[in-house]
């Protein structure tokens, strides 16, 4: 998997579907840096985690520099943007692999298959849009930084966009727009986003619709 520095203590920005079970995280940085790293907050609703460095006794803490982070809402079709990851763990000397492309599409919804949804495992649920690029990603980008031409963070890449139906050529990213800034800087505080849901089903007995649950 990638992953992208974007806050003080070396805190890492990466897909919550790279860390998802792991039962032990070693990151490879800048100038071979090589160290443990915990996993400080998860969200799977919106397939992020921030990790952090493990301090070691008697070690230094790596020297990580963390990334702007821009406005995904201020992206055009036709955008240029740089990805930066770990594309089949080539990275290992820490230095990310590049590839660019331009935005394909702004607004790309995920439409989980009948299975998925039979199965209840549908991706994303929280976000309704995802950024579609045409820059060569492959397997290990998960993670990876959507740079726009200023040097800021504007997206995630994800490989959980790859849902039946969509290109499999094409590329797609969690847009750093206003929900996504506030999901990171909630995550790099070891804290839960909260989401606004609102449940309803049919009764159709009565006929009616009935409010299951409510968190505005």
């Amino acid at each position: 998997g990638s992953g992208v520095v974007v806050g003080d203590g070396g805190r890492i920005l990466t897909a919550f579907h790279v860390v998802k079970g792991a039962t032990r995280l070693v990151v490879k940085a800048t100038g071979r840096q090589v160290f443990g790293a915990e996993v400080i907050a998860a969200d799977p609703r919106s397939d992020l985690a921030v990790i952090a460095p493990v301090r070691e006794p008697g070690l230094e803490p790596p020297k990580l520099k963390p990334i702007p982070i821009g406005d995904a809402g201020k992206l055009r079709k036709g955008s240029f943007l740089v990805v930066l990851g770990n594309p089949f763990n080539a990275a290992r000397d820490g230095k990310a692999s590049a590839s660019w492309g331009i935005l394909s599409n702004v607004a790309r919804r995920l439409e989980p298959s009948a299975d998925q949804a039979a199965r209840g495992d549908i991706q994303l649920r929280n976000y309704p849009t995802l950024l579609q690029l045409d820059a060569k990603l492959n397997l290990g980008m998960s993670g990876g930084a959507v740079i726009n031409l200023k040097g800021e963070l504007v997206g995630l890449t994800t490989a959980a966009a790859n849902a039946s139906g969509f290109d499999a050529q094409a590329g797609y990213a969690i847009p750093m727009d206003a929900l996504g800034r506030k999901v990171v800087e909630t995550l790099k505080q070891g804290k839960e986003y909260e989401y606004g849901f609102l449940g309803i089903s049919l009764d159709t007995q009565m006929g009616t619709n009935r409010v299951m649950s409510a968190n505005p």
